[in-house]
């Protein structure tokens, strides 16, 4: 490879670079705009978040536990998602929630327990 070619590459290469940076700098700051009632609003993007949430019985009696955290479970797979015909008392700016179980692994679980 010629010294010419190697430094055309190099420079083609830094151009598609600085680009391509460019470009993914305008998509993470690209909102959309638009006019209600003769203002301008931006349109913020939905909010979706990660919530881990656990469940815990602590009963003297074992089977008193397992039978309340079958209720949790039962709860949440009877109950999906929730939204505001389902729930009216939901707060009215929550358009939807969607709940999935998770089985997390003993080594998720090691902060939180402390292990």
């Amino acid at each position: 490879m010629t010294r010419a070619s190697l430094l055309s590459s190099r420079r083609s290469s830094g151009a598609a670079s600085s680009t391509s940076r460019r470009n993914e700098r305008s998509r993470r700051t690209c909102r959309q705009y638009t006019y209600v009632n003769g203002q301008h609003v931006i349109n913020e993007p939905d909010l979706k978040l990660n919530l881990y949430i656990m469940f815990a019985a602590n009963f003297k009696v074992y089977e008193e536990a397992l039978k309340y955290l079958s209720y949790i479970l039962l709860f949440f797979q009877t109950h999906p998602f929730f939204d505001q015909q389902v729930f009216p008392d939901l707060d009215p700016r929550i358009d939807k929630l969607t709940a999935e179980l998770q089985s997390p692994t003993l080594r998720a679980l090691e902060p939180d327990l402390g292990l």
